[in-house]
């Protein structure tokens, strides 16, 4: 399981606990696995708020990925990108996608990413102003090329959703967050093609 650790001044950092049940997780002495400070591109610093959180992993072709939301030293919300051969050690690949810091109301950084594949094509779904929003590429550490798109869930101006994650690309399955006046979980499915995503069915799960 990989987490945000977060430390002083809000301090954040990704580690990972292992776990032979599910229940009961170890951490290791030094879990800290990606970590900004050692990234020249990221704006990092120990003693105030750092961004390097919300990893997702997935495997491509033998290679783990994790994507993770951080912070360009320009002020930019970005999408950071290490890769690894064990989950344990990983390999800064920069940033593969960069976005204006607050482009509009909502959340002003890009968070929550998930990237599947498709087709030969690699998408990544991520949250950044009051919605869900993805772009497509030919290449796993490197959208940037690629014209953002908004993912339409359908939802009222008030209800946000993010934590969007793809279970299943074959079938289009996927669940999601919504946050608001309330808030519930909810999942459906999705048409992926040619580099489009696009939202069929939605049904919502529990309110809370």
């Amino acid at each position: 399981m990989f987490y945000t650790v977060v430390g002083g001044k809000h301090y954040q950092s990704i580690g990972y606990a292992t776990s032979d049940d599910l229940f009961n997780w170890t951490t290791a002495e030094d879990n800290i696995v990606i970590d900004c400070i050692n990234f020249d591109w990221a704006a990092a610093h120990t003693n105030s708020y750092t961004n390097c959180r919300d990893p997702y992993i997935t495997n491509y072709d033998g290679t783990w990925y994790c994507y993770y939301t951080a912070l360009l030293k320009n002020g930019d919300g970005c999408i950071g990108v290490c890769v690894s051969n064990d989950l344990i050690t990983w390999h800064d690949k920069g940033y593969c996608l960069q976005r204006p810091y607050n482009e509009g109301p909502g959340t002003e950084v890009c968070e929550s990413p998930c990237s599947f594949r498709k087709d030969g094509l690699y998408y990544i779904v991520y949250n950044q102003g009051l919605g869900l929003k993805y772009a497509v590429s030919d290449n796993p550490i490197s959208f940037s090329a690629s014209p953002i798109q908004v993912l339409n869930t359908g939802e009222l101006p008030n209800h946000v959703p993010y934590n969007f994650e793809l279970l299943d690309a074959d079938t289009g399955l996927f669940g999601y967050l919504c946050g608001g006046y309330y808030s519930y979980a909810a999942y459906g499915f999705c048409d992926i093609g040619q580099g489009k995503l696009q939202i069929r069915k939605i049904d919502y799960l529990r309110s809370c």
